[in-house]
């Protein structure tokens, strides 16, 4: 029993270091919007053309909003010539991950480790897709060219695209990943979310 007691402690240590707005780990939908409005970067696969049906990975600069709004969606802004656009002109397919060590979190220690399961990690896979829509493309303009100054200079063959979601896999304890729910997820409101957990880690 005391042993369970230390480990639970540890766990919850570890949920609140560094970045003093994560969720809790039992707040699934919450944890993996936190991932995606603090991370500007993360890591995008596709199935690769040049290398016929071989998986391929690279970083991607993204975002889900500006400083003060998240929308929960992957807005990202790429041009035809990249590689990973390339495969996803034949397949539009993709899985997207970020993690909490981008963040300053589970840094190599005796207890805690990128790869260790209390490291929140969350992938999503679901369309990699044009913004069309007008609205929409503001959105993802202010949510991109706010946090990326540099984007602007960059060439006139950019343009918006997103993810449509299709599922969301996440871990961030031991015993285990979850498929958070996408309705869940959506309706998450960073900001309430933000006093809620504040509210919890005083309780622990």
């Amino acid at each position: 029993m005391v042993t369970i007691l230390f480990l639970i402690f540890l766990l919850c240590a570890n949920a609140v270091a560094g970045d003093k707005t994560k969720p809790p780990f039992w707040k699934q939908a919450e944890t993996a919007r936190w991932l995606v409005h603090e991370n500007i970067w993360g890591s995008v696969a596709t199935i690769s053309k040049r290398m016929e049906g071989l998986p391929f990975v690279q970083p991607k600069s993204f975002s889900d909003g500006n400083e003060t709004t998240s929308t929960g969606n992957l807005y990202f802004y790429e041009s035809t010539m990249d590689e990973s656009m390339k495969d996803i002109e034949a397949n539009n397919m993709v899985s997207f991950s970020v993690s909490a060590a981008s963040l300053g979190h589970c840094i190599p220690t005796s207890h805690t480790d990128p790869e260790n399961p209390t490291c929140a990690k969350v992938t999503f896979t679901g369309a990699f897709e044009l913004v069309t829509d007008e609205q929409e493309r503001e959105v993802a303009e202010d949510a991109l060219f706010s946090r990326h100054p540099m984007m602007p200079t960059w060439p006139h063959d950019f343009d918006f695209y997103v993810i449509r979601i299709k599922s969301i896999w996440l871990i961030d304890i031991y015993g285990g990943a979850k498929d958070v729910d996408l309705e869940e997820y959506y309706a998450v409101d960073n900001s309430v979310n933000l006093k809620d957990s504040e509210r919890d880690r005083n309780l622990v």
